[in-house]
């Protein structure tokens, strides 16, 4: 799921169900992405891989990390989420033509155990299909464009967009 999602009720519902949940880690959550971030810098990863692609005009490299966070403290409202694993995604980038090259991170957390953590790379390989929903969210529906302290107001208006 996309970094909107990431709260301890959804991720308490998913997880008390016995689903499993894989959610991008952005600054809607500051705290709890510098946690991580300073997790990914002073733990080692216990799984590594790398790939590479060429396509549509760039030739992409990825560095997928798995961090076991299962003994990680986290705030008391985290409790009942069983947070797991943390993936770490650098993308470097390069355009064919320009040369020109861009670098980003990511962070996806899981309360999936870290055994699997092969399905969790491909996953996150596969959550392009989310950023293009969003990029349909935010430029039809402009999504982005609502501000409002009422949680509840945001969350209606989410699951309308959702709807629709």
């Amino acid at each position: 799921m996309d970094a909107l999602h990431l709260s301890p009720s959804t991720c308490e519902l998913i997880n008390g169900g016995g689903g499993i949940f894989l959610i991008g880690l952005k600054n809607n959550q500051t705290v709890l992405l510098e946690d991580m971030v300073f997790c990914s810098q002073t733990s080692k990863a216990i799984l590594q891989s790398k790939k590479w692609e060429k396509g549509h005009g760039r030739i992409e490299y990825r560095k997928y990390e798995l961090y076991d966070i299962s003994q990680e403290y986290f705030d008391p409202r985290w409790e009942k989420v069983d947070f797991c694993s943390l993936v770490k995604v650098e993308r470097t980038r390069t355009d064919t033509k320009t040369q020109e090259e861009s670098k980003e991170t990511s962070f996806y957390i899981s309360n999936e155990k870290t055994q699997e953590g092969e399905q969790l790379f491909r996953t996150v390989r596969n959550h392009w299909q989310v950023e293009v929903n969003n990029n349909i969210r935010d430029t039809t529906f402009q999504e982005d464009q609502l501000k409002t302290k009422e949680k509840s107001i945001s969350k209606v208006l989410a699951g309308l967009r959702t709807l629709s």
